[in-house]
């Protein structure tokens, strides 16, 4: 076992209980069939000092960035979120830092509609893990963008925006046929919608300024070179 991918399919093949379960794990979100209208759906992420943010981060970014990676989870399975569960690691209390840090992740609660319903606090070094259930919602389509800036110095911006995954939008694909109603989506619910390729059969390649452009795109692996 020597990469996060590794652990994952290891996880995979302990055994569930449960015909409910849709999707366990592997994908963004797990999901969960409560009857046959309902599906709920339910994800978890944590957020570290070091690889997830620096010192130089405020409260109030570290709270809006925390609940951003949840909220583009529950987004990209189609689905609206409704609950959050808050698991909150900090060295000290600090009631400044905490009301900062609330005051980060208040703007995306109220804009989502999402309710806090319980969680976890303990001392140490900082670790922010947030629990997030959403439900089936079939008229959804996509979600507005989550951005968060990232402060990091980098020698090949491409290959951050390629494998980093520090952006929160949503990546899809869809038939050529539907470019009409994906417009017609884009210009009522305001939401920007950029077409950044195509799938073909041979392969892939990726172009920069119309050259072609080969970056070394291998995904994030918390465990890779320790």
């Amino acid at each position: 076992m020597k990469s996060e991918l590794d652990f994952v399919n290891y996880l995979k093949n302990i055994k569930t209980f449960h015909k409910n379960i849709i999707e366990g794990i592997g994908d963004d979100c797990a999901i969960i069939k409560f009857s046959s209208r309902k599906k709920y759906v339910i994800t978890s992420d944590t957020s570290l000092l070091g690889p997830h943010f620096s010192k130089d981060y405020t409260p109030e970014e570290i709270g809006h960035k925390s609940l951003a990676t949840n909220l583009s989870d529950i987004a990209s399975m189609g689905c609206v979120p409704l609950y959050a569960l808050y698991d909150i690691t900090i060295p000290r209390i600090s009631e400044s830092w905490i009301k900062r840090f609330f005051d980060g992740t208040r703007k995306l609660l109220n804009q989502h509609k999402v309710s806090i319903i319980g969680g976890d606090t303990t001392k140490g070094p900082m670790s922010i893990s947030i629990t997030l259930i959403g439900v089936q919602n079939n008229k959804s389509f996509a979600s507005k963008e989550l951005f968060m800036k990232n402060k990091r110095k980098v020698n090949d911006i491409w290959e951050i925006i390629l494998s980093g995954g520090e952006d929160y939008e949503l990546c899809f694909t869809a038939n050529k046929k539907y470019i009409r109603k994906i417009n017609n989506i884009s210009n009522k619910y305001k939401i920007k919608i950029t077409r950044i390729g195509v799938i073909k059969s041979a392969g892939y390649r990726y172009s920069l300024n119309s050259k072609q452009y080969n970056p070394k795109v291998s995904g994030y692996d918390h465990f890779k070179g320790k």
